[in-house]
Order: C-alpha cells, then structure tokens, then sequence
C-alpha cells in the first residue's frame, strides 16, 4: 500500500496510452520523482520496482514510486497495452505493507495536537492506494481513462479542474478495488451500521437497537466496525456527537447544558467528562480557545 497524507490531494501531471509488441519490455528508470499509475487493458507487463517483483496481468493496476529503480524482469510475450498515468503529491507518503484503508488504526492515523487544530481549517486524513490489484469497476476506470486523455490532448486552462477531478476518482477507484476484494460484505455492514448511528445520535441507541436495525448480531457489527473504521459503535457514536458539540460551541451561544442535550448526552456533566477525555480540554475551554474566531 502507498500511504498519503492530505491535503492537498494527489496531483496529475501526465498520461498516454501505450501498446508493446511481443519481445518489448517497460523502460529501465531510477527515481524518476513522479508516481506511475499503469493499468494493463491487454497482455501483461513484467515488472521489478526494489527487489520485488509485479506480474501486472490485464485488468490489473501497479503504481510505481518516485523514488524507486523500476526495470523488466521479461519483456512482453504477447502484444500488451496499457494506460500510464503520472502524479505527485507535495504531502508527506510512505509505504504502508499489510494494511487496507478500512482498516486503519488510530495510531496509524497522522497525529495532531488536539489543543492547535483550528476548526476553521483543513482537516488532514490519510489516503491508503493499493500498490498493485485487480480492477474490479473495470467499465468505469477504462471509461475515466479515456475522459483523462480526452483532456489531456486539450490545452485549454480551463478544462485542467476537469483533468484533476477525474484522475481523483480513477484514483478512488483503484483504492476501492483493493477494499472489495478484501471483505465486501464487512465493509457494508460497517458503513449500514454508521449510517444509522448517524442518523439517530441524538437518541438513545443499545447494541439490541443496532442489532435489529441492521438485523446481524451486535458482536458481528463490532468487529466490522472495529475492522473497517477502527471504533465500536459505542466510540464511533461518542465521535459523532463530540463533533457535533464542537461545531455548537464555536457557531453558537448555546449554554453547554443546552448542547449537551441537542448532542444526546442526557447530563452536562457525563458530557463534560468525554468531550475533555477526546479533546484534552474542557467544552468551556474549548469555546473560550476560538471564542476570537466565532461565527454567529
């Protein structure tokens, strides 16, 4: 996996379309300083990036780093095409081995001070992008492909927000696939079961509602969740509602006991207790913090 703090997102610079007779091989490249996206639409490509080896295969796609030596361990032994795509990311990136987006942790997360996040600015997350897998919305990449350099042959400037966006959902697609071959199913109770925590946190929800509502049982619901967002639904609900505080205390005057109520927290006290237990202070210190920067 390649792990990418944003934003900014990833940047797209440059595509093509390319077609090897059989004994052709990829060109032998050294940090080249730009991401290669390669998806193979016929035959196959035999690729070393390090000391590991890529045998892309049709409907396959392998990203290639920046700062890699990439070569042929073989050359082609069928005609093979493929579409190239480079890009760059002026934010932080590493190699993530053995995780998937939906399983990220807390501690694999990028790590802020709570106490300086301005709420009025960017919040950072993390995009993990599969190295190598099989495409399985393979219609809809090959149709953004071909959208991708349909732009690309144009120079006008105004169509380069175009570009940018398309060569975002090709990446999310990619990602997804990766997701999906993983635990299809695990993925969908999960996002069912934060769906309905947020359609009803202001209510008083048990694993037994939860359980009825998604009909699964609670235990099977906390490990997809634990699994694909990294919470119980217990926490998961307890974030939502913290978030919401968050917004109430800066946009509004509300009293504290006020918002705790419209949170779901039943007693002001409980409320205080986990804001300050999430967000290293206390509701009051939190409004007194951006109390400068309000919004009314």
């Amino acid at each position: 996996m390649i792990q990418i703090v944003a934003p900014p997102l990833p940047m797209y610079i440059a595509g093509g379309k390319e077609t090897y007779r059989s004994g052709e091989e990829h060109p032998n490249r050294y940090n080249i300083t730009v991401f290669d996206l390669i998806i193979v639409t016929k035959g196959c490509l035999y690729m070393i990036e390090g000391e590991e080896k890529f045998t892309v295969e049709e409907k396959n796609a392998l990203i290639l780093g920046p700062d890699q030596h990439h070569y042929p361990f073989a050359p082609c032994d069928k005609m093979t095409q493929f579409y190239w795509f480079h890009f760059t990311t002026p934010c932080d990136w590493t190699y993530a081995p053995g995780i998937l987006s939906t399983q990220l942790t807390k501690q694999q997360l990028p790590s802020f001070d709570r106490k300086t996040i301005n709420p009025y600015k960017e919040k950072k997350f993390t995009l993990l992008i599969p190295k190598i897998c099989l495409i399985k919305s393979w219609e809809t990449v090959t149709s953004l492909c071909e959208k991708l350099l349909y732009f690309d042959g144009d120079m006008r400037f105004s169509w380069e927000w175009e570009k940018q966006m398309l060569f975002l959902q090709l990446l999310h697609e990619v990602a997804n696939s990766k997701i999906i071959e993983h635990s299809f199913r695990s993925v969908i109770i999960a996002e069912k079961a934060a769906t309905y925590l947020r359609n009803h946190m202001k209510e008083k929800i048990t694993y037994k509602d939860l359980g009825k509502a998604l009909n699964f049982h609670p235990n099977h619901i906390s490990r997809c969740m634990i699994e694909h967002l990294g919470c119980t639904p217990t926490e998961y609900l307890y974030q939502l509602r913290i978030e919401k505080a968050k917004i109430q205390l800066i946009t509004t005057d509300q009293s504290i006991e006020q918002i705790a109520e419209k949170c779901g927290f039943n007693q002001v006290s409980y409320f205080s207790k986990k804001f300050k237990l999430k967000e290293g202070i206390s509701p009051n210190e939190y409004r007194r913090q951006f109390s400068k920067h309000r919004v009314i």
